[in-house]
């Protein structure tokens, strides 16, 4: 998603998982990845433990991904990040009901 353009709704943009050095994972270095721990792009408004539990069985949820996703011409999301964690209980999961993402 670079060269500064804005998607129209019809366009798709995919993205791959590849192997990168440990230091390209750091949060300065703004990363897309997948498992291991958050790099929080600041130490403030973090979500809280009870925020991230599961809103089906009140478990902890596990970070599964962020993807960096900065917004062209919106300087409060220049540096967005968006953090996708998932519930690891399985019986959570149903058909068309996301309660345990956040």
């Amino acid at each position: 998603m670079s060269g500064g353009r804005s998607l129209s709704s019809e366009e798709v943009v995919l993205g791959f998982l590849e192997e990168v050095e440990p230091w390209r994972l750091l949060a300065p270095q703004f990363p897309s990845k997948v498992g291991g721990r958050p790099a929080w792009l600041s130490r403030t408004g973090l979500p809280s433990l009870p925020g991230l539990q599961c809103e089906m069985c009140r478990l902890p949820m596990a970070f599964l991904l962020q993807v960096y996703g900065p917004i062209s011409g919106q300087d409060r999301s220049f540096h967005r990040t968006l953090f996708l964690f998932c519930c690891k209980t399985h019986e959570c999961y149903t058909h068309n009901d996301s309660r345990c993402f956040k």
